[in-house]
């Protein structure tokens, strides 16, 4: 009898092209967390940056990483390495089923015509960061070759049904989330550094300092409205490349000393705790992760209605406010309207708390249990 048939456990390998501090790797995070003991967990990644997430999982480092820098012929090469090394190690370690995250890992996956079962996942706005054209080949031609492709909202798998012309296995799982954890972190008191926010007033966001994420929108909208609410404070938690520049646009706006930049935290639920309003000024996103984590924090919350996720999150805004106009004149009058009222504030922090329990790992879970014990279809 071979090794496979002697397996008590499914061996599941979650592939990453880099391994970071990253919403899809605390999102993976969270899904290794609350699998049954009944799966041996892998992780697979070409390149890292010691990951601050806890995962349930082997971790193994192809050692391959990618670079901007290097040739075209460079790029060739690694790239079939990695394709060359998967392959090896899913056949050494009997891995039962490869589940990727990202186009470079998805192509990696289905290209290494390992022996194993091949989930895809999409978790961005497809075409979100430009490449729809490659993005919709790939779904129409590579994709099929999946078992399954698992995309994080609905918008999304309308889009992959579209532009594939129906032509993958797809599903919708959305993010799970542990929300008694984030309740107990978000209980965590700041630190001394940090201390005097705990009797501030302050509007918070969370995420990667890069254009795609809308950070300039927000800083701006928090100038038309800094003179008005000369008692709160702009924070935004996050690091990137464009931190200086942002920091420059808040001296131009004169609001230098309103704006808080701290760097990536490992905890922003205490943050998202004591904050009045926690924004999403995002362009594109998938399935924001510190949306919903905000909401469990009891957080009144406020997104752009960007492709995709703010909106089904929020059910246009029943569960918090949705805004159609990208723009920062829109989102100062939203902080115009929700500052001056207590009464839809504290309504908006029931409904977030309401709305985040939709998303529990309990309910999330038996869904990926069900895909990755084999219910494909």
């Amino acid at each position: 009898m071979s090794a496979r048939l002697n397996q008590k456990k499914i061996r599941v390998l979650f592939l990453f092209a880099h391994f970071h501090k990253g919403g899809m790797q605390r999102a993976v995070s969270n899904i290794s967390l609350a699998l049954p003991s009944d799966f041996e967990q892998y992780i697979g990644y070409f390149g890292t940056e010691n990951p601050p997430f806890e995962y349930r999982a082997k971790q193994h480092n192809f050692n391959v990483p990618g670079s901007t820098e290097i040739g075209i012929f460079k790029k060739i090469f690694n790239y079939i390495s990695r394709i060359a090394k998967l392959r090896k190690y899913t056949k050494d370690n009997n891995i039962d089923v490869v589940v990727s995250f990202g186009e470079a890992a998805n192509s990696i996956n289905f290209l290494s015509f390992n022996s194993s079962r091949k989930i895809l996942c999409i978790r961005s706005a497809i075409g979100g960061h430009g490449g729809l054209r490659l993005q919709s080949w790939f779904l129409k031609y590579l994709y099929p070759l999946a078992d399954k492709v698992v995309v994080v909202s609905k918008d999304l798998l309308s889009q992959a049904n579209t532009l594939s012309e129906n032509r993958i296995d797809a599903v919708c799982i959305p993010n799970l989330y542990h929300i008694n954890k984030i309740s107990s972190f978000a209980d965590e008191r700041l630190s001394s550094q940090y201390s005097y926010l705990e009797k501030s007033k302050f509007i918070l966001s969370v995420g990667s300092l890069v254009l795609p994420k809308g950070q300039d929108i927000l800083i701006r909208a928090f100038s038309e409205i800094h003179a008005q609410y000369s008692d709160y404070l702009l924070i935004i938690i996050g690091r990137g490349p464009e931190k200086d520049n942002y920091i420059k646009l808040a001296k131009d706006l004169g609001i230098r000393d309103r704006l808080l930049i701290i760097d990536f935290e490992s905890n922003p639920y205490k943050y998202m705790k004591w904050a009045t309003l926690f924004v999403l000024p995002s362009l594109t996103e998938g399935f924001p992760n510190v949306l919903v984590e905000a909401m469990a924090s009891g957080c009144p919350v406020i997104a752009f209605d960007c492709p995709t996720g703010p909106r089904e999150i929020l059910e246009n805004s029943v569960y918090g406010m949705l805004l159609e106009d990208f723009s920062e004149i829109t989102l100062a009058n939203a902080f115009r309207r929700l500052l001056d009222s207590p009464e839809i504030l504290a309504h908006l922090r029931n409904q977030a708390l309401i709305r985040a329990s939709d998303f529990s790992s309990d309910k999330v879970v038996k869904k990926w249990t069900y895909i990755l014990n084999g219910g494909l279809k």
